[in-house]
Order: C-alpha cells, then sequence, then structure tokens
C-alpha cells in the first residue's frame, strides 16, 4: 500500500481505530484493550492516563507490534502516516521500530538486555537502520550517550545492572530518540526517577515535541506530566476510553464520573476541599465483565439507565439540562449516561 503523505492536513501522524487485544491465560481470555480509537497528531502529546491494568501499555505494544506470545490484536486499524501497522511484515515492523516510531520503556534496567554493554545496545540502533560498521556505530553509540550523561565513555562499556534507574532511563530516551523518530510512545517515562532526571526527561521529550514535531503518546498516571506534557487528554477504563478532551478541560471540567474521582484524589485538588476524596471499589475483572457500563459498580452517579445491558458509548459531550449552555462539544467525548454537570476548577 502505498504511504499517504503525512503533510495533508487530515493525516495524523497516528491514527487508531478500534484497536481491541486480549491475553489468553489459564484463567480465560482478558479483554485487555476494547474498541480503542484516537488521533496523534504532529508536535502534540496524547497523554493516556487510568490505573493499573487499564489496558494503556498494550495499546503502545500492539502498535509497534511487540505484544507478547500469549496476546494478539483482535480488531482495528492502526495507520502511521496512512501506512497500516497493524499486520505488516515483521520486516517492515523492524524498519520502521526506532527509525519512525520509537518507544521508551517503563521499567528501563529491565527493558535492556543484561549480558550487553551499554554502548553495544545503542550501536545496534545505527548498525541495524543505517547499516554502519561496527566501529562506525559505536561511536555514534557513545557520541550520543555524551548528549544524555556525564560520563558516556564509561557507561558505555557497562552492563544495565551496573546502572542507577536514573541513568538506565538516560540510555534509553538516547536509544529511543538516536534516529530522530516522528513518534514516541513513552510508557511512565518519570516513574522511579528522582527530582533532578525527572525535570531532564521531561525537558527532552518538550525539545522533541516543540523543536522536531515529534508525535507523543504519553502512558503515564502521574497527573503532574499530564499538565506539563499533554495537549491532549484520554482517560482509558477497563480497556476502553471513557473520555477524551484537551487539557485545559480534563482538569477543569471532567464529565466522567471516573475522571472526576482520580482528580478529586489527588492531593493539588483535596487542598482546595480541606479533605482528600478517594474512590471506592477496585477496577473490575477484565475475565468476566458484567454487561452495560464496567465502572457501574463504583459510581456515585448511576440511573437505572446505566443498570441496562448497553454500555454507553464514547460521545461528543452535550451538556445536561442543568447547564445554561448545552451545546455540544465535538472535541470533548464522554461514554457516559449521567456526566458530571459540575466543574472542578473554575
Amino acid at each position: 500500500m502505498a504511504q499517504t503523505d503525512v503533510s495533508l492536513p487530515d493525516v495524523p501522524l497516528l491514527r487508531v481505530r478500534g484497536l481491541s487485544a486480549s491475553y489468553r491465560t489459564p484463567n480465560g481470555v482478558i479483554p485487555a484493550v476494547r474498541d480503542v480509537s484516537f488521533d496523534l497528531q504532529r508536535g502534540e502529546t496524547l497523554a493516556l492516563v487510568g490505573e493499573s491494568a487499564a489496558g494503556k501499555s498494550s495499546i503502545g505494544l500492539a502498535l509497534l507490534g511487540l505484544l507478547p506470545p500469549n496476546a494478539s490484536v483482535v480488531s482495528g486499524e492502526a495507520l502511521f502516516r496512512g501506512e497500516p501497522l497493524l499486520g505488516a511484515t515483521p520486516q517492515r515492523l523492524r524498519e520502521l521500530r526506532g527509525a519512525a516510531i520509537s518507544m521508551i520503556f517503563q521499567d528501563a534496567q529491565s527493558a535492556l538486555t543484561p549480558t550487553i554493554s551499554v554502548g553495544d545496545q545503542v550501536a545496534e540502533v545505527y548498525a541495524a537502520h543505517l547499516r554502519l560498521s561496527k566501529k562506525e556505530a559505536r561511536e555514534r553509540a557513545v557520541s550520543r550517550l555524551r548528549e544524555v550523561l556525564p560520563d558516556a565513555d564509561r557507561v558505555a562499556k557497562a552492563y544495565p545492572f551496573q546502572l542507577s534507574g536514573g541513568m538506565a532511563q538516560r540510555v534509553m530516551i538516547a536509544m529511543a530518540t538516536a534516529l530522530s523518530p516522528q513518534v514516541i510512545i513513552a510508557d511512565e517515562p518519570t516513574a522511579s526517577l528522582d527530582p533532578s532526571v525527572r525535570q531532564e526527561t521531561l525537558a527532552a521529550l518538550e525539545r522533541l515535541r516543540d523543536e522536531q514535531g515529534v508525535g507523543v503518546l504519553l502512558i503515564t498516571h502521574d497527573f503532574g506530566v499530564v499538565a506539563r506534557l499533554a495537549d491532549r487528554v484520554a482517560v482509558m477504563y477497563a480497556g476502553e476510553l471513557v473520555e477524551v478532551s484537551d487539557v485545559r478541560t480534563a482538569f477543569r471540567a471532567p464529565r466522567h464520573p471516573y475522571t472526576f474521582g482520580l482528580l478529586s484524589s489527588l492531593p493539588a485538588f483535596a487542598a482546595e476541599r480541606g479533605q482528600l476524596v478517594p474512590m471506592p471499589g477496585q477496577p473490575p475483572d477484565l475475565s468476566a465483565l458484567p454487561p452495560g457500563c464496567p465502572f457501574l459498580p463504583r459510581c456515585a452517579k448511576v440511573t437505572l439507565r446505566c443498570r441496562g445491558d448497553a454500555a454507553p458509548a464514547l460521545a461528543p459531550y452535550a451538556g445536561s439540562e442543568s447547564e445554561a449552555d448545552t451545546a455540544e462539544e465535538p472535541d470533548h467525548l464522554v461514554a457516559c449516561y449521567n456526566p458530571i454537570a459540575v466543574a472542578l476548577r473554575e
């Protein structure tokens, strides 16, 4: 299939439609990702947020063909600049990974190969994509490491288990950005980092986005990172998207009770009310999802309609009878029969 020109205004860097993926386990099939759709534009950061096991990381792995052997894409379409990713040949995916689409994995030390030196692992990126000699690739790798680490020559000779978590994360970022990819999937890029390394990591992602027009798919639990980096926010619950909006709307006027609950439990918002408001209950067992809305057992706004068999679809927020302005918001999508009508912050 011919690649579509990304310069066209209606062609995003990444377009995902109806993506579903499942895991085969001894306890049955787990639908980890359920009918997820979104676009990622050039120079944009889209944050996928939600509790653990919501399906966020599985989306990133599915797009790059990196799901584990017991997992598979069930249905859907994913296009990179108009070119299909799902169903692409292994050879084509290898060509795209690292060069066009890179991933910063959540646990850098686990993602790096423990028996290969850091320098050789970074050099593999250049050798595989640029067809450089071993010596040239190694020189490029050390040069790249100097941009993110003060003692690059020593680190290049070290093995991943000899690095701190922050150093390993910087190595992972160096590998992911070595060939100036157009899309970076950043899976919890600041997890377990000290404040200084966290700041450097976020600044590096900001530079790539603002100076090179890189599209960043940010997977995180950290709403501080979301507030700093994200342009849009997509909230996931039980494998599906329940709310999508621009970042300002997500923080000031969340409409899905789950999004509202996540933000209400943050200390920054609790300070305004004088108390934390924890969200009751636990995420559902994905291997035995009940009919209807999966958030129903934890929701304080349940109506009779919510208890039906049909789960609410993700649709433009249309306001409520209690709101003065009930005009439809086409860029604010909510999957809820009884959305929140008040603002969390003015």
